[in-house]
């Protein structure tokens, strides 16, 4: 990012920050993307902080990424649920406005996390296809470790272990 479309995307910050939806909307016009990421944060971000709904449906209007992580490591959702979570497990939201901007950025965020693992998942299974045999030597390795298990060779401990090790070089393999 240059120094002009920085300078750009702050605005927009700033702008979500406010809760200038009609400046919002001319910078994303101009060209600045709703999902700008600047000083670890983003606008759809500040402006679930901020409970600034107008901009929050705006930005989801145009595409702002839901998925992305903030300096905190939270989600636009997980922003907005801590602002409007006062009594533990159970949102308040005091307006029609604040409950339109919470359905509005759930919906889109889980839309968007089911893509992602649709696509995961197809990229997995067009590795199985290409990959017999190291499909088969996982699975192998997985009913050796199944049968070890049954027949009381290794404690449940250490099998939990070495299925998340297994695990994690099939999601490794199979993500490359």
């Amino acid at each position: 990012m240059n120094e002009a479309e920085l300078e750009s995307a702050r605005k927009l910050l700033q702008a979500a920050w406010r809760g200038d939806a009609a400046e919002c909307a001319a910078l994303i016009a101009e060209g600045v993307s709703p999902s700008a990421f600047v000083h670890g944060t983003t606008p759809l971000h500040e402006a679930a902080r901020r409970g600034q709904h107008a901009v929050t449906l705006l930005l989801l209007e145009h595409r702002a990424n839901t998925q992305l992580r903030n300096y905190d490591g939270r989600t636009p959702l997980d922003v907005h649920k801590k602002r409007y979570n006062w009594f533990g497990k159970r949102l308040v939201h005091l307006t029609p406005a604040s409950h339109d901007a919470w359905a509005a950025l759930s919906a889109r965020t889980h839309e968007e996390r089911d893509a992602a693992t649709t696509a995961v998942e197809a990229a997995r299974g067009e590795w199985r296809t290409a990959n017999p045999q190291k499909v088969a030597a996982f699975d192998a390795t997985l009913e050796a470790l199944e049968a070890k298990m049954e027949r009381g060779e290794i404690a449940e401990g250490e099998f939990v272990a070495r299925m998340n090790a297994l695990r994690d070089v099939y999601v490794r393999c199979s993500s490359q």
